[in-house]
Order: structure tokens, then sequence, then C-alpha cells
């Protein structure tokens, strides 16, 4: 059995090393799966929060042991949805080999995350596996989201079915 490591990304050298497969792997992330976010401004938001040291953003990578290439990663963000109110929301997770166990450990990482900072809810955006997740973890499908591009011809966006 391999054992897995998430590295939560903070700023500092790793960081820096891995700036810009990092930019490169979020922003085709979000250009195929969140249609609706402009992905080069979140990514951008998203890495100047990193390396502002903003510590309500989590970005956990897994680096392959051989390479250092980054094989998986998650985009955790801790929203304030009122005074005194908060929930954990994961943007993005992607695991170049799909792997029911390391979304575990994302799921135990998101559930200590929850409790540290005392979340109502933790909310996963996900296209695959919501039965798995429902099952395993008790998450709910609670709704669907659908997506009309106002952008070109939607031609760019994968909506696979």
């Amino acid at each position: 059995m391999v054992t897995r490591y998430m590295i939560r990304l903070q700023k500092g050298q790793l960081a820096r090393v891995l700036y810009e497969p990092l930019y490169q792997r979020l922003l085709t992330f979000a250009n195929r799966y969140t249609c609706e976010l402009m992905g080069e401004p979140t990514v951008d938001l998203w890495l100047q929060r990193l390396f502002a040291g903003d510590n309500r953003l989590h970005i956990l990578v897994e680096l392959d042991q051989a390479t250092f290439k980054i094989v998986e990663h998650a985009v955790i963000d801790v929203q304030e949805t009122a005074p005194g109110q908060c929930i954990v929301v994961c943007h993005q997770v992607q695991h170049d080999k799909a792997n029911l166990d390391t979304i575990g450990v994302g799921h135990e990482y998101m559930m200590k995350l929850a409790a540290e900072v005392g979340a109502q809810a933790i909310v996963f955006f996900v296209e695959k596996h919501s039965k798995a997740m429902e099952r395993r973890f008790g998450y709910k499908t609670v709704r669907t989201v659908m997506i009309k591009s106002l952008v070109g011809n939607g031609d760019e966006m994968d909506m696979e079915a």
C-alpha cells in the first residue's frame, strides 16, 4: 500500500517552486469544470491569497515522490456566510488517477477544518462520484447546477453528460 501525503501549500519556497505547474493545473480545471467563473481571474485571486498568507484558503497538493509533479490537488476555502458563521467550500479536487481513498483524505481534512473554524456545513462540488460521496461520507445532493455559457459559443466548455 502506498502512503499518500497531501501537503497544504503556504506562502514560502515550496509554493514558489510549484507556482507555474500549480497555476496551469488550477486554470485547466477551472476552464473545464467551472465555466461559470472566469478561470484566470479566479486562479490569480487564489494564488494572490496564498502568497498573502490568507489562512482561510487551503490549497492541498500531492506530489509524485519520484518526479515531484503534482498528481492531486484541492482548493478549499473557508467562507463567511454571515457574521460569525461560515462554511467550508471545496472548489476543486482533482486526482490524476481516480481514487476514493484520496477523496477520503480530503474529506477528513475538511471535517477537521470545519470543526476548527466552527463551520455550519461543508460544500463539495463534484462531477463524478456523487453517489459514492453520499454512501461513504454522508453528503447529500441538494440541487443540480445547470450552466449556459454567455461567452463565445460554448465550445470551450467541456460539459460531459
